[in-house]
């Protein structure tokens, strides 16, 4: 056997998604020549590889539609690739590994390298959730593929197509088996692997257990069994095994308010109670938490019980000052210090009769970004997230780390407390929306809040807590935007409340970037793109405020006061002799608004001939009603508007599909173009959308071009028009016309 397992962290190429972490897989140094012995590949059979790999290339993106198809057509494989997108992965991209891994065969190569590049592959496979046995059926269409390209080929000779085809047939099975091979040593060794990692977090964890203030235990609701618990509760279970192991220390009235929080919780409520433990003939006042946990049937099963010891007889304990140690990881003030502010505050107020609010956030899919990041990525994510909190005006210095990726805060002012609380939540969030860099990878966050405001969602800390914590478990689950009647006000809900008004208050701006000819530099094109210039927080995101927009059902008007725009801006440069077409990209819901195709038709009648608009589509547009689809899209051709579909080769386009839509152009996925000067397997899979492109009498855009080296390919392989920072950043119209003017780019 060629295999040994080594464990480890994987070489940092895994998907984003992966369930567990990786074990690469050693090879000695005769792996490489065992499999090329076993299926007797020769110096001469990679010659003959070499001599014909650019012929065996040609047609990849009719071969990428079959692979799309056998993917997708078994509901199994389908099944764990959409798991796999939900757990925030990209199958595109996935497929596209895929591709290039099958193609870079026909390079021949046997060696040390080529097994590398198997062990990603494997990898990948076990991210997604695939098995070997599900890709056996890839390997069979490719082979398919490529006899029919050496079939068809008449540069080939006969006795080099048999001798080809031989050559074919035993490369993929190479590829194949080493990939088998990789796929179940690793599993095999991670196994061991995985079960050495949990005995020593075990070890761990009951170390952790001995050390913290804090005692809990979990009660299973089926079997009323406690499945795990802190060594105090465990020494405690020995003498009284109820399910609630420590009521023989209460007095009668809590025991009754224990009980009575119990069985509320099990209805599905997060409850807490402040209680007095009897020990030793000394009192000793505490809190005590339920957390419900819902399974599958969607009632409780599970309870996690937290019971945390005070120093104070108040109603709402409070830890001691001695056990405020600064949160590790982020160095911001730490749960216990958090709350004890919450009490000092609560007691200000209370004297003062002001009121404050309290803000918490947790950030979204965190768990999600640990996985790629790693322990160490995660915390280092958490201390810069920490900075930005830090240094948002307003924040103040009672902002703290409550639990893994929550955070809170504590809201004073003289001034309108919900409204600040607004308004601090939102620039919270634009903060938050720059892009993390973390070991030279971008994360992207968004977070959700909750709050409440004292004394409207409550008179003691624990009130507030509990409505802040129970806005911000809705708002997870919901993503809804919710109303201060209703005791929740949120950043959505300051963006939703000024995104209603900012049309009437012009604060809406077109920002123009250009697109030009690849062989002339002509300007053939300009895209327009909405900005939202708020008067407190400057220049927001569109990624922040599009997804609130179409929630509020806004989309239809703003869109069409951008189209309105755009065109206006295109006669003002037409009447200086410059005859600029624009383009506006359209959510994929305006397709089922009955006054899109009017509202253009008005736009074009009586107006200068000269104008010409352009519309960018997505490619899953179709996926809701295709003939309905294509009946609008022919409307607006025959209107004179050329139609786009944007990113394209980032989707799952149907060539059947795309042949019955009156298509004008293609703009290549940004994504595509990243290793194009690089990657052999990139250049072919461009080529093939150009060449696909042209065959459909449609133009090639690429965009988001920004090296010189990069146009100069495209250029040589046909693509008409480039975009991207390479020509120019988008601009306001000024600055565009000056740009015009000047002829920057040449």
């Amino acid at each position: 056997m060629p295999l040994k397992a080594k464990s480890g962290e994987g070489d940092g190429k895994l998907s984003p998604v992966a369930s567990h972490s990786f074990l690469e897989c050693e090879y000695s140094p005769n792996s490489s020549k065992e499999y090329n012995y076993i299926f007797q590949i020769s110096e001469e059979d990679r010659q003959l590889l070499e001599k014909h790999q650019a012929s065996l290339v040609y047609g990849s993106a009719g071969f990428a539609e079959s692979i799309y198809q056998y993917l997708f057509d078994n509901p199994d494989i389908a099944g764990a690739l959409f798991e796999y997108e939900r757990q925030g992965g990209n199958i595109s991209n996935f497929v596209k590994n895929l591709l290039e891994h099958l193609f870079m065969q026909l390079q021949g190569k046997t060696g040390q390298g080529d097994m590398d590049c198997n062990i990603q592959l494997a990898q990948s496979l076990q991210s997604v959730g695939m098995i070997p046995s599900w890709l056996l059926g890839c390997y069979r269409l490719y082979l398919d593929h490529l006899s029919r390209l050496v079939a068809n080929n008449t540069m080939i000779t006969a006795d080099e197509k048999s001798w080809l085809s031989s050559c074919l047939i035993k490369l993929v099975m190479r590829d194949y088996s080493a990939i088998s091979d990789i796929f179940w040593c690793s599993a095999i060794s991670e196994y061991a692997t995985h079960n050495s990692q949990i005995s020593q977090r075990l070890q761990h964890l009951d170390a952790m257990m001995e050390a913290v203030s804090q005692e809990f235990w979990v009660v299973d609701i089926e079997s009323g069994d406690i499945c795990c618990s802190s060594p105090w509760i465990s020494e405690i279970c020995q003498r009284d095994r109820q399910t609630i192991p420590l009521l023989h220390l209460l007095s009668e009235n809590d025991q009754i308010k224990i009980s009575s929080a119990w069985n509320e919780t099990l209805g599905g409520v997060q409850l807490q109670a402040s209680i007095t433990l009897n020990l030793d003939a000394q009192s000793y006042p505490a809190r005590l938490t339920f957390y419900p946990v819902t399974g599958k049937s969607n009632s409780v099963s599970q309870v996690y019980c937290v019971l945390e010891k005070s120093s104070t007889g108040r109603n709402n304990p409070v830890v001691s000052p001695a056990f405020f140690p600064r949160d590790p990881v982020t160095s911001m003030i730490g749960r216990l210090e958090w709350y004890a502010s919450l009490e000092d505050t609560l007691t200000q107020c209370e004297t003062s009769e002001k009121s404050f609010g309290i803000i918490k956030l947790d950030l979204q899919d965190f768990k999600r970004h640990i996985k790629v990041l790693g322990q160490k990525g995660g915390n280092e994510l958490l201390r810069q997230v920490a900075i930005r909190l830090l240094t948002v005006p307003g924040a103040g210095n009672k902002t703290g780390r409550l639990d893994g990726d929550e955070f809170g805060l504590i809201v004073t002012t003289d001034v309108d407390v919900a409204d600040a609380v607004a308004k601090l939540s939102a620039k919270i969030a634009l903060a938050l929306t720059h892009v993390f860099v973390i070991d030279d990878k971008e994360v992207a966050l968004t977070a959700a809040f909750g709050f409440a405001i004292f004394p409207l969602h409550g008179k003691d800390s624990e009130s507030l807590s509990n409505h802040a914590d129970e806005v911000l478990v809705r708002q997870k689950l919901c993503y809804s935007v919710y109303t201060l009647e209703k005791s929740e006000n949120t950043a959505n809900l300051y963006l939703a409340n000024n995104l209603s008004k900012a049309l009437k208050r012009n604060e809406f701006i077109l920002h123009y970037q250009p697109r030009v000819d690849a062989t002339t530099n002509a300007i053939t094109c300009a895209d327009a793109l909405l900005r939202w210039h708020h008067p407190d927080l400057g220049l927001i995101s569109p990624g922040v405020f599009i997804p609130v927009m179409e929630r509020l059902g806004l989309m239809e008007e703003v869109t069409h006061w951008v189209m309105q725009t755009a065109c206006q801006q295109s006669d003002l440069w037409a009447s200086s002799g410059q005859d600029i077409p624009v383009s506006v990209n359209l959510s994929n819901g305006l397709f089922q608004s009955n006054s899109l195709a009017e509202n253009i038709q008005l736009m074009h009648s009586g107006k200068d001939e000269r104008r010409k608009l352009e519309i960018e589509i997505s490619e899953s547009f179709w996926a809701v009603d295709f003939n309905q689809s294509v009946n609008l899209l022919s409307d607006l051709n025959a209107m004179g508007v050329d139609i786009t579909i944007d990113n394209f080769g980032a989707g799952m386009s149907s060539l059947s599909c795309l042949k019955q839509l009156p298509v004008s152009a293609f703009k290549i996925d940004r994504s595509l173009l990243q290793n194009l000067t690089r990657k052999k397997e990139d250049q072919a899979l461009v080529r093939s959308i150009i060449e696909l492109a042209h065959n459909f009498n449609c133009r090639v855009i690429a965009q988001g071009v920004e090296e010189k080296t990069v146009y100069d390919q495209l250029k040589e392989m046909g693509c008409d028009q480039i975009q991207g920072y390479l020509i120019s950043r988008p601009m306001t119209s000024e600055t565009f016309t000056s740009w015009i003017v000047s002829n920057s780019f040449h």
